[in-house]
């Protein structure tokens, strides 16, 4: 099992203070499984997932659960367009990986 990273901790915390991921999930349109892969390590959420959360509770701070602090609206939008670009990165890593598997050539 994977070593959970602290924003997932961060926003599961935040899903059991709403009531738990049973209804968090049900209220999102998304299976509780996401959530307990969440948990043990088996995957991360994504930003899909994140944006369905902040629709639904408004007062989710995305810069909280990636940061561990409530900041400056400025501040939150260069901390936001990091993680967002570090996601992409790892989002394309994941891909070219996957094709590779698959035996498909990407340039």
């Amino acid at each position: 099992m994977k070593e959970i990273d602290e924003s997932v901790t961060r926003l599961l915390e935040f899903v059991e203070s709403k009531g738990g991921i049973a209804k968090v999930a049900r209220q999102i349109g998304k299976s509780t499984q996401l959530f307990y892969n969440y948990r043990n390590g088996l995957s991360e959420p994504t930003r899909k997932v994140f944006v369905s959360i902040k629709e639904f509770y408004p007062d989710l701070d995305i810069n909280y659960i990636f940061f561990g602090e409530s900041v400056s609206s400025n501040e939150r939008i260069e901390l936001f367009e990091k993680k967002i670009e570090e996601l992409t990165k790892d989002n394309i890593t994941l891909m070219k990986s996957l094709l590779k598997e698959k035996g498909v050539g990407f340039t």
